[in-house]
C-alpha cells in the first residue's frame, strides 16, 4: 500500500495569504482533505500534518512525514502577490533533478489538462515544468516532495475558482498523485458506512441506486465469503 503525507499550509495563528474574503489556511485544509478522500478511495494511506486549524512549524511538518516513512509528500498552498492580476498554478520542488520533479510533472500536466483556461506558471529551464527552491518544508522531507500553489488569492478570477471549483481542483491533483504512484484513477467508488465506519467500495450508480459487490459488504460486516463450485452458490458465514 502506498503512503502519502499531505501538508495543508499554514493554520492556527498563521492565516497565510489573505484576499477576496478568503484565508489560505482554510483553503489548503478544505482542498487537501478532498484530495485525501479521493486517494484513500484508491487504497493510498494518508498521513496529515494537521487535520484541523492548528499551527505547526515547517520543521514539525517535515518531521511528521519523515517519522511515517511515506512514499510521497505534497504541501498545499495558495499563492499571493502585490499585483492583483497575477494568477494561475505553480508547483515547486527542491533545487536539482529529483524524484519530486516527476511528481510535479504528473500533477502539473493533469492540472493543465483539466484547467486549460487557467495559466500554469512553469519554468522549463531544466527540462521540466516545476519551479525550484529549497523551501524548508520540502527540503527537510526525506520522501519525494512537491509544493503546489493553487491559484492567487488576491486575484478575483482565481478566488472565484477557489470558492466554487474545489472538487474539480482536488480531483485533478488526485489524478496526478495517483498517476505518479502507478494507480489507475477510478471515479466509480461508492461510499458505504457500516457500523459507523466509512468504506469506499467499487460499484456503479444506475437509476439513482448504488450497487456494490456483496463480498465487499459481507467482509466489512465480518463474514467469510466462499464459493461452492458444486452447487454454484455463494456461501456467507460468520468467521470462526
Amino acid at each position: 500500500m502506498s503512503k502519502a503525507c499531505f501538508d495543508y499550509g499554514h493554520g492556527g495563528k498563521d492565516p497565510g495569504a489573505v484576499g477576496n474574503g478568503l484565508r489560505e489556511k482554510d483553503l489548503t485544509l478544505a482542498i487537501g482533505k478532498k484530495v485525501k478522500a479521493i486517494v484513500e478511495k484508491h487504497g493510498v494511506k494518508v498521513v496529515e500534518t494537521r487535520s484541523n486549524d492548528k499551527y505547526l512549524s515547517l520543521t514539525e511538518r517535515a518531521n511528521i512525514s519523515n517519522r511515517n516513512n511515506v512514499d510521497i509528500f505534497v504541501s498545499f498552498h495558495i499563492n499571493s502577490a502585490t499585483n492583483v492580476n497575477a494568477r494561475g498554478f505553480e508547483i515547486w520542488t527542491t533545487v536539482g533533478q529529483t524524484q519530486g520533479d516527476i511528481i510535479a510533472t504528473a500533477i502539473g500536466k493533469q492540472l493543465m489538462e483539466d484547467f486549460p483556461h487557467v495559466p500554469f506558471r512553469t519554468d522549463y529551464s531544466d527540462g521540466d515544468l516545476d519551479k525550484e527552491r529549497n523551501f524548508t518544508v520540502i527540503a527537510k522531507t526525506k520522501a519525494p516532495a512537491c509544493l503546489i500553489e493553487i491559484g492567487f488569492i488576491i486575484n478575483k478570477i482565481d478566488a472565484q475558482m477557489l470558492k466554487t471549483e474545489q472538487d474539480k481542483i482536488a480531483e485533478s491533483i488526485s489524478k496526478g498523485i495517483l498517476k505518479y504512484l502507478g494507480i489507475a484513477y477510478d471515479k466509480n467508488k461508492v461510499k458505504v458506512r457500516i457500523k459507523g465506519k466509512l468504506y469506499h467500495f467499487d460499484g456503479v450508480k444506475q437509476d439513482n441506486t448504488n450497487y456494490v459487490a456483496i463480498r465487499q459488504v459481507a467482509e466489512a460486516l465480518g463474514y467469510k465469503v466462499d464459493w461452492d463450485n458444486t452447487k454454484k452458490e455463494v456461501l456467507i458465514n460468520l468467521r470462526k
